[in-house]
């Protein structure tokens, strides 16, 4: 394990970095192999309770780092030091309504037991050795079902952050004001700024991101998500990329940045300039500006920034869409090229179903063409009936 990894960890587990969410269930293991033994259960879990996420927690930094590979959708931390203050802003930040141990339970500390205990967080011991995983099942739904607020609707679907906190203060709106000066405000200033675009190729992170076929297809504009594909080394110039990693601003330059809302538009020029130190002025554009249907209270999930390219893309009419790398965690080559571990799975804040609904009520709006190389979305948006009056209505709304 190397120094900065190690150092990262002991900061973790004093405090540091805190994650901060609604609601999350906490299962605490030892070694990859509990957690591959009850990943049948972890999977139940992510239904069972209407949880942010997991928690999952090891004393092993090994295993802390399998679980970061494995389970990227997740919180994945040490257990905090075994001091009374850790362990009550543990719970204050992370706020779990049940804790699963997996295996021997005298892994975990008796001053963590205790302000389990306290704060009336029931603790489940499972036995990972156990091969009637539907009893184990069993005994975690009787205890939710003690447990009232277990199942109800979280009123947000994402935690609170700091960030969003601040640019809600008259200093962080003063900042991201100064920020401002490059926005693009319309569909005609987008347009213009990339050119006017007949053919826009809009690229995923799934496998078909790097299908073979890519390598024939022309194209005017190149749309991409986050900042994983910077490291494959295949169609890394894009002209837009719209951003739903909080470092992808610091990793990717030279692009338009697209964002959904007007509140993550703000936290991440935010952070920009306070956490990645960065005095260079993103030049950016923001879907809730110029169209409502990707707000939050339109759908029972939050759209995926795949979704929020799609829909852009459509937005400018091109003559031609090409549409890859969204997957929706279907490919039997599992989550990303070259990802052979990670958890081949939305975010409990996305929902596959929500994913195509949208992208199909999207579409109905294009009347150019469209080609899709990822075969689970294609089969997927062939299955969805056609999209109602109402869903394929034109949203779009001129803010120039």
């Amino acid at each position: 394990m190397r120094l900065r990894d190690h150092l990262a960890l002991l900061a973790r587990r004093g405090g540091a970095y805190l994650n901060r969410a609604r609601r999350s269930v906490w299962v605490h293991g030892r070694d990859p192999e509990d957690f591959e033994a009850v990943r049948p259960v972890l999977k139940w879990l992510r239904t069972g309770i209407s949880a942010e996420r997991l928690l999952l927690t090891s004393d092993r930094p090994q295993t802390c780092i399998w679980l970061r590979a494995r389970y990227p959708n997740d919180n994945t931390l040490p257990p905090p030091f075994d001091l009374g203050p850790l362990m009550k802003r543990f719970f204050r930040q992370l706020r779990p309504v049940m804790i699963v141990l997996l295996g021997d339970d005298s892994r975990i500390s008796g001053r963590l037991t205790a302000r389990a205990l306290l704060e009336g967080v029931p603790l489940v011991l499972v036995d990972t050795s156990a091969k009637d995983l539907v009893a184990t099942i069993g005994l975690l739904e009787r205890t939710i079902n003690k447990i009232p607020s277990a199942r109800e609707p979280i009123p947000d679907r994402t935690a609170p952050r700091r960030m969003d906190e601040l640019a809600r203060s008259a200093f962080g709106r003063l900042v991201v004001t100064n920020r401002s000066l490059r926005r693009l405000d319309g569909w005609e200033s987008l347009r213009t700024r990339l050119g006017y675009p007949e053919t826009i190729l809009c690229l995923g992170n799934g496998p078909s991101s790097e299908d073979p076929r890519l390598g024939d297809l022309s194209y005017d504009a190149l749309f991409r998500v986050n900042w994983r594909w910077s490291n494959r080394g295949i169609l890394t110039r894009p002209d837009m990329v719209f951003v739903g990693d909080l470092g992808t601003t610091a990793r990717i330059s030279s692009s338009v940045f697209g964002f959904r809302t007007i509140a993550w538009e703000s936290e991440i020029l935010l952070r920009h300039l306070l956490f990645h130190l960065s005095l260079r002025r993103l030049e950016y554009f923001t879907y809730q500006r110029v169209s409502p249907q990707l707000d939050d209270d339109r759908w029972t999930a939050l759209p995926t920034n795949g979704v929020v390219m799609v829909a852009t893309a459509v937005g400018l009419q091109p003559k031609k869409i090409i549409v890859g790398g969204m997957d929706l965690y279907r490919d039997l080559n599992g989550r990303y090229p070259g990802d052979t571990i990670g958890d081949n799975d939305y975010p409990q804040m996305h929902s596959r179903e929500v994913e195509v609904r949208a992208l199909s009520s999207i579409l109905a709006q294009f009347s150019g063409e469209t080609l899709i190389l990822s075969e689970p979305l294609r089969e997927a948006l062939a299955a969805v009936p056609l999209p109602s009056a109402m869903e394929t209505a034109s949203p779009l709304r001129s803010a120039e």
